[in-house]
């Protein structure tokens, strides 16, 4: 494989996992917030801000080693994903916030910011370390950072469809993580490659990581389940599925099976209280109710205290 090819495609990879981290932070932070807007308004502000510091760093690395720091970035900032999924799921409980309770502004915030750090720090000193590699590698070239901006954006770009098309349909979170951790310790690895002295060192170090990063995909849907349960002390998760529109578990305590999306309660079965309200108030409002119309709430159990009316003949469920 050409040095040229390999440069390139570390240099698209920045935009490519950028995108896709981005996406897959906000809807795990989504989840935080219980589905609150307030975790939009926080990610991209606190990514930006952490992606600019970043970038002002890497531009102040010596020159000297700015090709093999770029490598040892790349490489490990697949793992560095990957715990920035781990840390958000971890975040309720570290923070104290219960299972279904709300998260106010002054939580999302450092957890946004704290969450999303490591890797946005380090993606924004690859992008400075990628335009000086390539000035170094091409003298006479002098619009380098226009370059690497072109290879980010398309990287980027491709990034979003093969998300928006294909992995949201078919892995999780965590799964699309750990995919995108494998592409990124393959491109460091052959980055290293083409360095100076590449020894026994990184050729071992790399290798552990490689070993770690298999064991992981191997058991990624029950690495999964682990840390969506810590999104839910006190509760047995049953049941935890991503959609294209969010992400859906079912817990459960006791003889009750509870439904969330995005970490917000949608409801409860059985669920006594909310059936014989939805029931009985609307049904004594009339004299000998005979049909009835009822929409949605049969899954609470409202269908059969509809049916201890004993003037009713005919039931419509919708």
């Amino acid at each position: 494989m050409g040095a040229s090819f390999t440069l390139g495609f570390a240099f698209g990879l920045i935009g490519f996992a950028s995108t896709i981290g981005q996406i897959v932070a906000l809807r795990e932070l989504l989840t935080v917030a219980s589905g609150s807007e307030l975790a939009v308004a926080v990610v991209f502000p606190a990514w930006l801000l952490s992606t600019a510091v970043g970038t002002v760093v890497g531009g102040r690395v010596p020159a000297l080693h700015r090709s093999d720091l770029f490598a040892w970035l790349q490489t490990a900032s697949g793992p560095i994903l990957v715990g920035t999924v781990f840390l958000i799921r971890a975040a309720r409980s570290l923070m104290g916030i219960h299972a279904g309770e709300l998260v106010s502004l002054s939580q999302i915030l450092p957890i946004a910011l704290l969450a999303l750090a490591p890797f946005c720090l380090i993606s924004g000193a690859m992008f400075s370390l990628a335009c000086s590699v390539l000035a170094a590698r091409i003298p006479a070239w002098n619009r380098s950072p226009g370059l690497v901006y072109g290879m980010e954006g398309l990287g980027a770009g491709v990034g979003g469809l093969l998300f928006s098309l294909v992995l949201i349909h078919r892995f999780n979170s965590l799964e699309i993580a750990l995919g995108i951790a494998a592409t990124l310790w393959l491109s460091g690895f052959l980055l290293l490659q083409q360095g100076r002295g590449f020894g026994w060192l990184r050729l071992s170090l790399t290798f552990v990581l490689l070993a770690a990063l298999g064991a992981a995909l191997v058991g990624a849907d029950r690495l999964d389940r682990a840390t969506r349960q810590w999104q839910w002390p006190g509760f047995d998760l049953i049941e935890s599925r991503e959609t294209i529109y969010g992400h859906i578990v079912v817990v459960g305590r006791g003889s009750e099976r509870s439904f969330f999306e995005n970490g917000l309660w949608n409801f409860t079965v059985p669920d006594l209280l909310s059936a014989e309200e939805s029931a009985h108030y609307a049904l004594l409002q009339h004299p000998r109710p005979e049909r009835v119309l009822l929409l949605g709430a049969g899954v609470s159990g409202s269908l059969a205290h509809v049916l201890q009316h004993p003037s009713i003949h005919h039931v419509d469920y919708v």
